[in-house]
């Protein structure tokens, strides 16, 4: 049995549309570094100070924080601050150092 041919054009625009809408929701999504500085960052550390924990260069600290505010659709660090405490489970979690691998 076939589909004619409108259904299958719809069908198939569906589909399209749904794998923009994953690849968006991948582009929001933290790389394990990205998620390091950013908490970090809402530990109240200087660029300089996330450089030296995380031994890069603060250049590099500097282009992971601009790559988060474009990702979580955000101006600055307070955005920062506050979107990595809504994305996680519990907001005390914030406080707790994290281990850095």
């Amino acid at each position: 049995m076939y589909l004619n041919q409108d259904l299958q054009i719809n069908v198939t625009i569906y589909y399209k549309s749904v794998i923009v809408q994953i690849n968006k929701m991948k582009n929001k999504v933290l790389t394990k570094q990205e998620n390091r500085v950013a908490h970090l960052i809402a530990n109240e550390f200087l660029e300089k100070e996330i450089a030296a924990t995380l031994f890069i260069s603060v250049h590099t600290v500097h282009t992971h924080t601009k790559n988060i505010r474009k990702k979580l659709n955000v101006k600055n660090i307070a955005g920062i601050t506050r979107e990595y405490m809504l994305r996680l489970t519990n907001c005390a979690d914030v406080l707790k150092p994290q281990i850095i691998k």
